[in-house]
């Protein structure tokens, strides 16, 4: 007997154990990201409107030091408090599910990784007077496409 692809990843989905700071970890991530959407929400009403955090808690029938306790550190808000403020603003929130097990591996490298290795490469080299590895007079500088800062000239 066979078991189906969906069972099987159900099974390892339940046999993980959940711990409490990887539950710490998501509640804080999930506080941070409605706020950044809030705040770019608010940001956007500021640039076109003029908005200011007085008008936006009259507006949502607050008080204006609330408002700003929400709009100035990532908090455990309800989705009352975050509709009430997205209302105000004129905006709403279209959430997307995501697994966790789809996505990928946020350690994975950034394209200014290999830049700043390679920099830090050639910045070992010169400590350790190793210069067989860099070329003399050629500017240490991150290997991106357009970078014209040199940040040491090797001379020779």
């Amino acid at each position: 007997m066979t078991t189906s692809t969906t069972q099987k990843k159900q099974k390892n989905s339940t046999d993980k154990n959940i711990s409490e700071a990887d539950f710490e970890y998501y509640s804080r991530k999930l506080q941070r990201s409605y706020l950044r959407i809030i705040l770019e929400a608010f940001s956007k009403r500021i640039d076109e409107e003029k908005m200011t955090r007085a008008e936006l808690a009259s507006l949502i029938k607050k008080s204006p030091a609330q408002v700003t306790r929400w709009l100035s550190v990532p908090s455990n808000m309800t989705a009352e408090t975050i509709s009430r403020i997205l209302c105000g603003l004129n905006a709403k929130l279209e959430p997307r599910l995501v697994f966790i097990d789809d996505l990928v591996p946020t350690n994975s490298a950034h394209e200014l990784f290999d830049a700043i290795k390679n920099i830090d490469t050639k910045a070992h080299a010169l400590r350790s007077n190793d210069l067989s590895s860099v070329q003399t007079g050629t500017p240490l500088q991150p290997d991106l496409p357009g970078s014209t800062v040199s940040l040491i000239e090797l001379t020779g």
